[in-house]
């Protein structure tokens, strides 16, 4: 009797433990930014920022949009990754800088581009690096090469994207609900993880951005530590 009992508990338990566990998983697959994933025109969660006395590099990746235009819409999305180099010495169209980046037993090679506008060279990769650990070459003029390893600038201590949109959406609430017909929002999403875009204080934030079909633009810059909002454009 007593061991009948014991197995009616411990079944009793299992079930209600498998419960729980199914409903964290429906929460979990089910979040605001799965919700909303259709939407999402640019999502650049990863940063890598290191400087030498020789060079300033970066790397972002994440995914955006196909045809990347902020018209209110999301057109499909590929992964992607940039590697932007500035030397201490400067750009020009005359000195070649050519590159390999590996992590994640995946290996990428090619000659980088100058920046038309912003004063860097810079090479695109259709991939996401998912917060891996890099692995960045770089040789200059075909002889002088250079090893550096870059880790990503977030922190454990920080709250990841799904956070920082829900708090977006909490704050942009009112003018996400004049965007919306039907229950479907008619715009596209920008989300990502940038340094300091408002002073030289150093620092990285959260930004999203809301564009709508009708030309709108709303959006919150978020600190990922405090989560406070420390920007913001409502109307």
């Amino acid at each position: 009797m007593v061991i009948h009992r014991k197995i009616k508990f411990k079944k009793a338990y299992l079930t209600i433990v498998f419960v729980l566990l199914c409903s964290v998983l429906l929460i979990a697959c089910n979040n605001i930014f799965d919700k909303n994933i259709e939407n999402i025109s640019e999502f650049r969660p990863d940063l890598y920022i290191l400087q030498t006395d020789e060079y300033s590099i970066e790397v972002v990746s994440g995914f955006r949009e196909k045809a990347f235009l902020i018209d209110g819409q999301t057109n499909g999305q590929v992964d992607f990754a940039i590697i932007t180099v500035i030397p201490s010495d400067g750009v020009s169209d005359n000195v070649r800088y050519d590159f390999e980046l590996k992590f994640s037993n995946q290996t990428f090679k090619g000659t980088m581009a100058v920046h038309p506008f912003n004063e860097n060279y810079l090479y695109e990769i259709p991939v996401r690096t998912y917060g891996q650990p890099l692995s960045l070459s770089l040789t200059r003029q075909q002889s002088k090469t250079n090893e550096f390893e870059l880790q990503t600038v977030f922190e454990n201590n920080m709250i990841n994207h799904v956070r920082a949109l829900q708090i977006a959406t909490n704050r942009l609430k009112t003018q996400i609900s004049s965007i919306k017909k039907n229950g479907k929002l008619l715009g596209e999403i920008y989300l990502m993880f940038v340094k300091n875009p408002v002073n030289n204080g150093g620092g990285y934030f959260w930004y999203i951005a809301i564009h709508s079909f009708d030309n709108k633009t709303f959006a919150v810059l978020i600190d990922p530590v405090s989560e406070k909002i420390l920007a913001e454009r409502l109307e």
